[in-house]
């Protein structure tokens, strides 16, 4: 029997998104107010994590990132009207989920 806990977070909690180095695992996190670039390689152990600065993978990471900001500023705006009587949440599944 596989047991499931999901959790719901706000789009106002998203406030940045954390990069792990699989060689070492060392963790860098970025924020999603201030997006300028996005780290090629680890600040620990300098592994590489693209293959080329031109890699289309960084790049869609970045739009996705550049997403998730605007996501968060429209959802405050759209939410932050007297009139609004909604909630808008992301389900996520919880890691201690994964676990079992």
């Amino acid at each position: 029997m596989t047991s499931e806990t999901k959790l719901f977070i706000d789009f106002e909690d998203v406030i940045g998104v954390q990069f792990e180095c699989m060689n070492c695992h060392a963790k860098t996190i970025i924020p999603t107010s201030k997006v300028e670039r996005l780290p090629s390689k680890c600040s620990n152990c300098h592994h590489d994590w693209f293959g080329t600065p031109e890699d289309a993978r960084k790049n869609k990471l970045f739009q996705f990132i550049d997403l998730l900001a605007e996501t968060r500023s429209m959802v405050a705006e759209f939410l932050g009207s007297d009139q609004t009587k909604l909630r808008v949440s992301m389900e996520i599944i919880s890691p201690t989920s994964k676990l079992l």
